[in-house]
This record gives C-alpha cells, sequence and structure tokens, in this order.
C-alpha cells in the first residue's frame, strides 16, 4: 500500500510538473500572439515564434494565387469569341498569354486556345498541391519548424533573418523586372508602353510609360536591396550576441 501510495504522488507530481510547463508554453505563445502585442491586422506577424505556421500560411497564400490563375484562366477560356478581339471580351489573362507567343498565329491572332487549357488545368493542380501543403504545415505539422543541419552551418535562423532574405528576394525580382520592361517589347509592345530607345526620349523630353516603370521598379529593388543589407547586417549581430552568451 505504501508503496501504491508512493507511485501515485509521484504521478501527481508529474502531472502537475506537465501542466505547469504546458500552460507556461501556452502563456508564451499567447503573449507572443497577444493583440497587444501583435493585432488582427498584423497578419503573419502574429506568426514570428511559430515558424511552422508561418510556412503554412505563405503555402497557403500560394496555392490562392495560383487557383485563382487556373480558374480564371479557363473561365476566360470558356467564354473567347475568335470573331471579337480579347480587349472588348473583358479577358486579363488571355492578353499575356498571347504577348508571351503562346497559341499565336501570323498577325497575332490566336489559332490554338488548346495550350491556354494545358496552362489553366497545372495552375489547378499546383494551387491543389500548395494547399494540402499549408494546411498541413498550419494543422498537422509542428508548431516551430528547426533548420537542418546544413542550413544551421549557412544561414541565420531568425525572424530579422527572414525578412532579409525575403527583401532581398524582392530586390532581385525588382532589378530583373526593371530590366525586362525596359528591352522587352512582345510583352510590352512599343506601341503602348513606348519606344526602347532611351537615347530619343532624352533627346526630345518626352518621358514614356515603359520608363516609368522600369524606374519605379528600379528604385523600389535599390531600397529594398538596402533593407535586405540592414537586416542581414542585425539579425548576424544578434547571432553573434546569443552565441556569445552561450
Amino acid at each position: 500500500m505504501l508503496l501504491l501510495a508512493k507511485l501515485i504522488e509521484i504521478t501527481i507530481q508529474q502531472v502537475e510538473k506537465s501542466s505547469i510547463d504546458i500552460g507556461s508554453a501556452a502563456m508564451t505563445i499567447t503573449a507572443v500572439n497577444s493583440p497587444a502585442i501583435a493585432p488582427w491586422w498584423a497578419g503573419n506577424a502574429r506568426l514570428t515564434e511559430l515558424s511552422g505556421r508561418l510556412l503554412g500560411a505563405h503555402i497557403a497564400h500560394a496555392g490562392l494565387i495560383v487557383l485563382w490563375a487556373g480558374a480564371m484562366t479557363i473561365f476566360e477560356i470558356s467564354h473567347y469569341d475568335s470573331s471579337l478581339p480579347l480587349y472588348q471580351q473583358g479577358s486579363i489573362l488571355l492578353p499575356h498569354l498571347t504577348t508571351l507567343g503562346l497559341g499565336v498565329g501570323n498577325n497575332s491572332q490566336i489559332i490554338d486556345t488548346n495550350i491556354y487549357l494545358r496552362i489553366g488545368v497545372l495552375h489547378l493542380i499546383s494551387s491543389a498541391v500548395l494547399s494540402a501543403g499549408g494546411i498541413y504545415h498550419s494543422i498537422r505539422g509542428a508548431a516551430i519548424c528547426a533548420p537542418t543541419e546544413w542550413a544551421k552551418k549557412i544561414l541565420i535562423w531568425s525572424g530579422e533573418a527572414y525578412l532579409s532574405y525575403s527583401l532581398g528576394a524582392l530586390a532581385y525580382m525588382g532589378f530583373l523586372a526593371a530590366y525586362f520592361v525596359s528591352v522587352n517589347t512582345t510583352v510590352y509592345p512599343e506601341v503602348f508602353y513606348g519606344s526602347t530607345d532611351l537615347h530619343l526620349e532624352v533627346v526630345t523630353g518626352d518621358i514614356s510609360v515603359r520608363t516609368w516603370l522600369a524606374t519605379s521598379h528600379f528604385a523600389l529593388a535599390v531600397l529594398f536591396l538596402a533593407g535586405h543589407v540592414w537586416h542581414a547586417i542585425q539579425a548576424r549581430i544578434a547571432a553573434f550576441e546569443s552565441r556569445g552568451e552561450s
């Protein structure tokens, strides 16, 4: 009897200890997601310390975007009328696909809509995969994702480091878009966006839409690159200080 009582006492102590640990963890998560620290309009900032759910939110968001692109493409194909120009049919995605040279023949006439259907279906399949991944990481996946060994050696694992990586990617895409707008006359025809001859604009003094687009993308890319460098430095300083304290 004494042995049984002792076992019950030890069990109760373990349960109480586990309850305290769980309660402390819950209070920590609640504090991170507290409206006073991160209100509802802060979006993913509420998931700063929950990298697994943050990953799920990003994947699910990508799934929604791809779902819209695929569904809208198929919708426009189902209402396409070859006797009318696209701008009279309210299409917003088919014109972009045609400017890429997909499914068009001489005089920019659409001769094959099957390729648009395949593109739409491919987007729908991709959205299903992304949505499944988003749901898994948001509900069933780990609340906190630990980096792999190679990532620990190469990358810094923190919220600010993640922000610096994202800003770096935006800077890269901004510079690429600025160059793409400047030289591409297929996706950005001269009749709509102006000439690619910047010297001509300097002589005439007329600034085209193409120049405004390229300049704005370049300026934003420079801003994002500066933010990337700033936050990368701050993340490295914080990581160095934490290693020194440990």
